[in-house]
């Protein structure tokens, strides 16, 4: 429930929205008395969601969080759900122009703080929606080391 409070003007920073979400989901539970080792489970499951291959091989709580958000986002593993599942939760929790609404939403973010999308999978929306945005690629910043070779 709380995995993208980093996308909200609140809780909004320079770091990557899936850090400044764990970050704000920690504090708030926190305040709510939990634990630290439950906390640490919330914040890498917050931090990893949009990590593929990495959450879907950590701790069950973290996977979810990362398969969750693949289906709703991307539709990814949709067709493995009862049909009738998907159907009753779309008209429980209609969905209300979601790709247009979660794009704007990503593209607001990336204004506020474009190189926190340098070489994630956000690189692409922050350098096609975000004005003057130019963000390095991995290999010009390899590249650009100052390495003598």
């Amino acid at each position: 429930m709380l995995h993208d409070l980093g996308l909200t003007p609140e809780f909004r920073s320079t770091q990557r929205f899936e850090v400044a979400g764990a970050d704000a989901a920690d504090a708030f539970l926190k305040d709510q008395g939990v634990a630290p080792e439950r906390r640490e489970v919330v914040w890498d499951a917050i931090a990893l969601h949009t990590s593929i291959e990495i959450a879907s091989r950590k701790r069950p709580e973290i996977a979810l969080v990362h398969i969750g958000a693949g289906v709703d986002v991307l539709g990814i593993g949709l067709d493995a759900l009862p049909p009738t599942l998907v159907a009753e939760t779309i008209e429980a929790l209609p969905r209300h122009d979601f790709k247009n609404t979660f794009l704007s939403t990503l593209v607001e973010t990336l204004a506020k703080a474009p190189q926190s999308a340098t070489m994630t999978w956000l690189s692409e929306i922050a350098s096609e929606h975000v004005p003057s945005c130019r963000l390095p690629s991995f290999v010009s910043l390899m590249k650009n080391t100052p390495f003598q070779e």
